[in-house]
């Protein structure tokens, strides 16, 4: 909190993603009477984070659920974080770019969706502060990021939702291509592509999820949809599963490290993997030798 007084306006941006919260039903302020209530309760701390490269949120807060108590135990320290429920992502990436026509799109606050028990909610508190300088106690009434059981509850969820349908095609590359909130998919025709993107949509729309912006390597498809869903349309690389992926072009790229600028290489399977270096540079093939000296 002591970032926010010294920055007003970073406070006022935090203080109005807080607002939007409240007036979606995100969030609530706790009752006077419940503040010291029956029920676990334990109070996250939170920060704002700034990424001014979003499309969307150039702010978002960030809630730390593994923080110590006074008792050195913290809520994530309770919680049972679930079985994986994501597809391989290595087999996603590859269905993704089998298709002519490439479409990815992700769930808008996908953790937010999910309602939290009455009686659970207590244990997702937060602390904030008016403008007369008292501080208000907050909780969420839905799932929250910072929740070890947050990815298996929001799988599990969209899982659910998807076995009350028939397992048409679009059911079922939902149920493949769905990493976390990510939807990567794509058909052999923009027609068909944007057919599959609003059958998906609809889809999640019954869970009141909202399948939103769209990135595709066709303009044909972005042309089709403008009016009905928010898209990205940029010469810059989009972020998909920790690649970037320049839709315009549709090729990836990574940012690499020139291995030059480097007065002493540690020779570490990791580092190797770190550095991401040009293996047509001496050093880099020096270092390559190495670890794989060590490696035999």
């Amino acid at each position: 909190m002591i970032k926010l007084e010294h920055d007003k306006e970073l406070k006022k941006e935090y203080q109005k993603v807080f607002d939007s919260y409240e007036s979606d039903h995100i969030i609530e302020e706790v009752p006077r009477q419940e503040i010291s209530g029956v029920n676990p309760v334990y109070y996250m701390p939170h920060r704002p984070v700034v990424k001014l490269s979003s499309s969307s949120t150039k702010i978002k807060p960030v809630f730390d659920a593994s923080a110590s108590c006074y008792d050195g135990v913290s809520l994530n320290d309770c919680l049972s974080s679930g079985p994986s429920l994501n597809p391989d992502l290595v087999e996603v990436l590859i269905r993704f770019r089998r298709w002519p026509i490439a479409v990815t799109a992700d769930i808008r606050k996908a953790f937010l969706q999910i309602s939290v028990q009455e009686k659970d909610r207590d244990v997702h508190r937060f602390l904030w502060p008016r403008d007369d300088g008292t501080i208000r106690h907050m909780r969420f009434t839905r799932v929250p990021f910072g929740n070890t059981a947050s990815p298996f509850l929001l799988n599990a969820t969209i899982k659910h939702h998807l076995d009350k349908y028939p397992p048409t095609s679009v059911v079922q590359d939902l149920k493949a291509n769905m990493y976390t909130d990510n939807w990567l998919s794509g058909a052999d025709s923009a027609v068909e592509a944007a057919d599959k993107f609003c059958e998906a949509r609809s889809i999640l729309a019954d869970a009141s999820m909202d399948l939103t912006k769209l990135v595709s390597n066709s303009l044909l498809i972005t042309s089709q949809l403008c009016d009905k869903v928010p898209f990205i349309n940029s010469d810059e690389p989009n972020t998909v599963l920790g690649l970037k992926w320049c839709n315009s072009l549709d090729s990836f790229s990574f940012d690499g490290i020139n291995s030059d600028s480097f007065v002493e290489v540690v020779s570490t399977k990791r580092r190797t993997l770190e550095t991401g270096f040009d293996l047509g540079s001496r050093n880099a093939i020096r270092v390559e030798a190495k670890v794989s000296k060590m490696a035999s």
